[in-house]
């Protein structure tokens, strides 16, 4: 194969690459809405307060069982006296 032959090859196989990639990530794309209300119930904001109750750190977290047990990040709440977490469906942080 000659040199101009393998560039149009390449040239061939990145367009093709390129479709793929472009077809795949729109199909995705169109299924992100979904995916947000369907997680959504399961994200909490989480609020962790000093011992002077100010709030010191805050993230978000996700319910990993029925019974709501919490799952967040051990930089958010390490050292902290108090954490709170609000869900979507409730208007203020409450004690986990």
């Amino acid at each position: 194969m000659g040199e101009m032959a393998g560039t149009n090859l390449m040239k061939k196989l990145t367009s093709l690459l390129a479709a793929v990639f472009l077809f795949a990530a729109s199909a995705w794309a169109i299924d992100i809405p979904a995916l947000v209300r369907k997680a959504r119930p399961a994200v909490v904001q989480v609020g962790a307060f000093n011992q002077a109750g100010e709030l010191t750190k805050n993230g978000t977290g996700f319910f990993i069982s029925a019974d709501g047990l919490l799952l967040t990040n051990y930089h958010v709440v390490v050292d902290s006296m108090k954490v709170l977490a609000r869900d979507s469906s409730a208007p203020s942080l409450r004690l986990i």
